[in-house]
Parts: structure tokens; C-alpha cells; sequence
């Protein structure tokens, strides 16, 4: 399971995270190694104020960053080891009829159907659809420090309300498992041969272009039975979308002009979500719901208060100012 859930963050990029906090502890620790100099060998008598502003501002943040962290991947290990799993396959029946009921296709396959007059559009979108799905990751990343320098309070809803995705995921996670639209129909045959006729002949018409098919890997089709304990069972909502959906609210409220990136990237990570087999359409419908939500009661936890002018915000913004100014002089 674990495996899986490894697995399921490479595949999703969200492991590049990994290159955000490491820039961060680097950072965090040149940081105080400057104000301890100016502190003990300088005696700059503003030295001492700031390095215990930043040791308090840094014990909270990592205080929060760790207990929020090890929440969330602590319920997401547990639901997918203890969620009983006997009406998984019908399950995964359920949402791809949901998914035809609302749009007449199954989202998943229609896209690279060859009964698709679309599918020319999708197979020139796909190196940009399958860099989306993984690049998550980075974009969260970046979206992360633009929020961080800009506003501390607001990194820190930001924070919160992704792991409140993932707390407020867990009913339908353990209510209602199911598998990927790749893992249920396309990576094992052994399932295969237990969905409906109609899923089956919509199958038989799904042809993906070598790039998505790269992503996908080639299909299984030994026809040995699958241990369902191995897979992960975290479909609906799509957390992919949810925190795709942060990125952009938290994003447009320090600058409205990354809304001309993080806009395009929305609408691209959305479809690719359902073009890469990952999810069904019905998820990441309900993935901007739960976004939604997460948001409103991040915001309604970490209210607005005015903020101490020795924050990490202010450290970061103060060491780029000086940056800045000193490859002016450089060029000058």
C-alpha cells in the first residue's frame, strides 16, 4: 500500500514538493546563521529582536507544516488499508455510468476514441495535458513561495485548507472506493473482464496516441487475478483537482495577474486529470467542491489579525529586496 502510495505522488508530481521544503530548511538555516553572526560576533544590537522573531516565526511553521503533513498522509494511508474494498469493481461501474448519464460518453475514453471528432485536438493537446497532470508538484511549489513572501497568514490557509482536502475526501474515500478509470479498465485485463458489455465495447474504440500511451504503460493482460488491497482507492474527489483549485484561488489573491498562468493551467490539469485515465470527470467535478469548502473554513480557522513586522514574509521579502539591488549594481 505503501508502494501505491508512493507510487501515486511520483506519477502525480506531487513528490517535487519534496524541492520546495528543501529550499526552504536551506534558506531558514543560511538565515539564522547570518542573524546569529550579527547577533554574537557584530553585536548589531537589532541582531538579537530578529533572531528570536524567526526562531518563534520558524517553530510555528514547522510546528504546523509537520502536524498537517503527517495528518494527511497518516488518513489517506489508513482509508486505503482499512476501507472495505468488496464492492469496489461496481464502484468504479457506478462512476463511469454517472459520467454518462451527465455528459452521454465515458469522459475517460471518449477523449481518445476514435469515434471522437475531437480526438485530433486531444492528440496534439497531449504533451501539454500529460505535463500538466505531473507537473502539479511544481506548480504548487511555486505558487507556495509566491504566497509565502507575500503573505505568511495566507500561506498558511493555503496550507491548511489542502490538507483539509483530504480530510473532507475521507467519507467518499471510505464510503465509496474506487479505482482509477487506468487501474479499473485499462492496466488489468482480470477487471476488464468483469465490467458491463457497453464499457466493454467503448474499449474496443479507445486508441491512445503514443505519448499518453507512454504515460500509461502497456496494458496487463495475463488475466491473473489482482490483489484490490494493493491499488489506491482515493478517486472521488480528485484531489488533483483540489489543490489544483488552491493554487489558483490562493495564487489570484496575491496577484491577479497569475491568473494569465494559473487560469490555462485549471482548465489543462482539468482535462488532464480525466485524458490520463486518473480519474473519472464526476471526481474532478467534485474535487473543485471540496476545494471550495476547504477554502471557506481555512479562511474561517486562520482569520485575518494584523501580523507581527518580524515574520518570515517580511525576512524573505527584506533578502530579496536586497538581491534585487545588488544585481542592479552589478549591471550598472
Amino acid at each position: 500500500m505503501i508502494a501505491g502510495i508512493v507510487k501515486e505522488a511520483i506519477i502525480s508530481g506531487v513528490h517535487i514538493l519534496l524541492v520546495f521544503l528543501v529550499f526552504l530548511f536551506v534558506y531558514f538555516a543560511w538565515k539564522l546563521v547570518i542573524l546569529f553572526g550579527d547577533w554574537l560576533i557584530w553585536k548589531h544590537a537589532s541582531a538579537q529582536t530578529k533572531v528570536k522573531a524567526l526562531v518563534k516565526s520558524l517553530f510555528n511553521f514547522i510546528l504546523f507544516f509537520i502536524v498537517a503533513l503527517s495528518v494527511l498522509v497518516f488518513t489517506i494511508g489508513w482509508v486505503n488499508t482499512n476501507t472495505n474494498k468488496t464492492h469496489l469493481v461496481q464502484n468504479n461501474d457506478y462512476l463511469m455510468s454517472v459520467d454518462k448519464t451527465i455528459f452521454d460518453v465515458y469522459a475517460p475514453f471518449w477523449m481518445q476514441s476514435l469515434n471522437n471528432p475531437l480526438k485530433p485536438v486531444f492528440d496534439f493537446l497531449s504533451p501539454w495535458l500529460v505535463g500538466t497532470y505531473s507537473g502539479l508538484g511544481v506548480v504548487l511549489g511555486i505558487v507556495f513561495i509566491i504566497v509565502l513572501i507575500s503573505n505568511q497568514k495566507k500561506f498558511y490557509q493555503m496550507f491548511l485548507a489542502l490538507v483539509l482536502c483530504g480530510l473532507f475526501s475521507l467519507p467518499f474515500w471510505y464510503y465509496f472506493p474506487a479505482l482509477t478509470p487506468k487501474e479499473a479498465y485499462w492496466a488489468n485485463n482480470s477487471l476488464l473482464t468483469q465490467a458491463p458489455s457497453d464499457i466493454k465495447n467503448v474499449l474496443t474504440e479507445y486508441k491512445p496516441n503514443d505519448n499518453l500511451l507512454d504515460f500509461l504503460g502497456q496494458t496487463n493482460n495475463d488475466n491473473k487475478p489482482v490483489d484490490l488491497n494493493s491499488y489506491i482507492i482515493t478517486t472521488i474527489p480528485s484531489m488533483h483537482v483540489a489543490w489544483a483549485t488552491l493554487a489558483v484561488y490562493f495564487g489570484i489573491e496575491v496577484s491577479r495577474w497569475l491568473l494569465l498562468i494559473l487560469g490555462p493551467y485549471f482548465i489543462l490539469n482539468f482535462l488532464a486529470t480525466i485524458f490520463t485515465l486518473q480519474h473519472y470527470a464526476v471526481d474532478s467535478f467534485t474535487g473543485v467542491l471540496v476545494a471550495i469548502v476547504a477554502i471557506l473554513v481555512a479562511k474561517l480557522v486562520i482569520k485575518s489579525k494584523k501580523q507581527s513586522e518580524l515574520n518570515i514574509s517580511a525576512f524573505i521579502k527584506d533578502d530579496i529586496n536586497i538581491f534585487v539591488k545588488i544585481i542592479i549594481n552589478l549591471f550598472k
